[in-house]
């Protein structure tokens, strides 16, 4: 059973979620996983209206093709 009242609760949201009441909580922070082992990857965009050869769908269905504009990573692996 959840503790009762204001509670900070740590765990795996998979298991920890489902033994919540329903409408029990008014905010959630979900840490996104880190030393994963794997390499982290943030490619910057920006976007061009093209009608023709776009690969995204914005506002009222008009059609953007993305261009990348740059790169950064890092090794997410800690001893």
């Amino acid at each position: 059973m959840p503790p009762a009242g204001n509670s900070i609760i740590c765990g795996d949201c998979a298991s920890v979620l489902p033994t919540l009441p329903d409408e029990s909580a008014r905010l959630i922070y979900i840490d996104p996983p880190f030393n994963t082992g794997k390499t982290q990857t943030l490619n910057r965009i920006k976007v061009v209206a093209d009608a023709v050869n776009g690969d995204r769908v914005g506002f009222g269905g008009r059609a953007y093709r993305s261009i990348r504009i740059g790169s950064q990573g890092y090794d997410d692996t800690f001893d």
